[in-house]
Order: C-alpha cells, then sequence, then structure tokens
C-alpha cells in the first residue's frame, strides 16, 4: 500500500508521546493523538493540559489532537475509527501513555490505589488491542 502513514498514540500532550508524535510526524506521518488532558485522583501530580496537547498539534500540522482516557475502551477504539475515517488507513498504533505513582517509595509500599491507577493507564485499553482489525499497512 503506498501512501501517507498513519499512526494513533496516546500519552501525547507530554514526555514520551510526545516526543514519538514529532517524530512521527517529522518523518511525514499523519498521527491522532491521544491524551486524556483533565487531572486523576490517582496520579500525585498534575497531568498533561489540554493547552500542551494542543500546542504540540499546532506546532505538528500532520497531528491530529484527540482528548480522551485511555481507561476507556471506547475513547480508545473511537481514537483507532478516527485515523481510519480521516486517512483511511492505519499502520501503527503506539501506547505511550502512562504514569509515574511511586512517588520515590520503594514499589512494594506502594497503596494499592496507585497500582491499580498505573496498571489501568497502561492496559488493557490499547490503540494495539482497539486497532487489530484497522491496520492496513
Amino acid at each position: 500500500m503506498t501512501g501517507q502513514r498513519v499512526a494513533v498514540v496516546t500519552g501525547d500532550a507530554r514526555g514520551i508521546g510526545a516526543a514519538v508524535v514529532s517524530r512521527l510526524a517529522g518523518d511525514g506521518w499523519a498521527v491522532i493523538a491521544v491524551g486524556r488532558c483533565a487531572g486523576d485522583p490517582g496520579v500525585p501530580y498534575q497531568v498533561a493540559s489540554p493547552d500542551q496537547l494542543a500546542t504540540l498539534a499546532a506546532a505538528l500540522p500532520q497531528a491530529r489532537p484527540v482528548q480522551a482516557n485511555v481507561r476507556d475502551s471506547a475513547a480508545v477504539t473511537g481514537a483507532v475509527e478516527a485515523a481510519q475515517r480521516e486517512f483511511s488507513r492505519l499502520d501503527a498504533a503506539i501506547a505511550a501513555a502512562g504514569v509515574a505513582v511511586l512517588g520515590g517509595r520503594p514499589a512494594w509500599e506502594l497503596p494499592d490505589a496507585n497500582w491499580r491507577t498505573l496498571i489501568d493507564m497502561t492496559w488493557p485499553c490499547t490503540p494495539e488491542a482497539s486497532a487489530v482489525t484497522g491496520f492496513t499497512g
């Protein structure tokens, strides 16, 4: 298949996700950039803001921002469907959403609620799972 390659990437407003989006867009990929951009009671710091996601997308014409919670499988599926609807293809799905909830403590001292937040942010509602039937490349 020829044409512009398309990816869905989560965790895009800053950190590793933003770096992945920037690299892919710089290499000519179209990117659906998914970020929650809302506070979470299980995360002990401010997560990325809607402004950070919008700023990233504004700097990268190849990126389309989507504000969605990766814990919501319907929202993740919606991002995958947006890629297919807008670009008629999907070549990659990258889960870069994550949180740092250890707070300097050893992992074995982490409260159950923090473990749940950590696991929920990275599994099972990944774009890879939602995209399995949609890959075209």
